[in-house]
């Protein structure tokens, strides 16, 4: 991730940033904010699901800086929405400002600079996929679940969180489950006393319960969006297990 971000930083050198407005800033979760932005004039510039952008927001109070983000919504549409998860003091103050937003039209605005990464199932062929996330990890598998994919596309979603609470995103992903069947969502929680769904960590014997029938199929992929840490256990697991380099793509997940 470190090498695709100073790749995309170079890149951006050479290309102009676009003024957008904030129209919608919701907390979702405990310290996770989604933000809804609109540009100023013309129309989103196509990007594939699950690409990132940079944002450099000018909103009172919060520092200026520009910070990447990966888009959570599919492409089409007219705006584009990030969910940013406090783990330090300037996401933790735009997770503060949240209660502050004073609505459309009014001067919060942003500079957004995209779109970025390969990280994407758009160019990837046609499945069956596996998408591995935790926590706020889930953003890039909010893009692709929801984008252009055939209706009979096999994809499952295994999602590790702390609890219910850091399910940001649960309630779209379970609408897109109900429009196509062929989406399984399980989610692995592991300190959720009243959880009665997967509890545990999503280790091997995570991946040899859930996802038997991927594993057995030579054709799947999968696509990893954690920490770096918890990515390294995967793709050795994966190994493990049989799964090829080649059928393994990841993205770190620090935010």
């Amino acid at each position: 991730m470190a090498v695709k971000l100073l790749s995309a930083r170079i890149m951006r050198l050479f290309k102009p940033r676009n003024r957008f407005g904030i129209v919608a800033m919701d907390r979702i979760a405990p310290r996770i904010t989604r933000i809804r932005l609109a540009p100023e004039s013309g129309k989103v510039r196509p990007y594939l699901a699950g690409q990132f952008t940079f944002i450099r927001f000018d909103i009172p109070g919060l520092p200026s800086k520009d910070h990447p983000f990966t888009i959570s919504n599919p492409p089409g549409g007219s705006f584009i929405e990030i969910m940013v998860k406090g783990t330090d003091v300037w996401t933790l103050d735009l997770y503060d400002q949240a209660e502050n937003f004073p609505g459309v039209g009014e001067a919060w605005k942003a500079w957004v600079d995209y779109p970025y990464g390969d990280f994407s199932t758009e160019r990837a062929g046609a499945g069956p996929w596996v998408f591995l996330a935790d926590g706020i990890g889930i953003t890039p598998f909010l893009a692709m679940a929801g984008g252009r994919l055939s209706d009979d596309a096999r994809i499952l979603i295994l999602w590790a969180a702390y609890n219910r609470d850091e399910l940001a995103g649960f309630e779209e992903l379970s609408a897109i489950n109900a429009r196509r069947p062929s989406i399984r969502m399980v989610p692995v929680l592991g300190h959720d006393p009243i959880w009665t769904g997967r509890r545990g960590q999503l280790d091997r014997q995570a991946l040899e319960d859930l996802a038997g029938r991927e594993l057995a199929d030579p054709e799947t992929r999968y696509w990893i969006s954690c920490p770096a840490s918890l990515r390294r256990d995967l793709v050795k697991i994966l190994k493990n297990l049989g799964v090829s380099r080649r059928r393994i793509r990841y993205e770190d997940c620090t935010s």
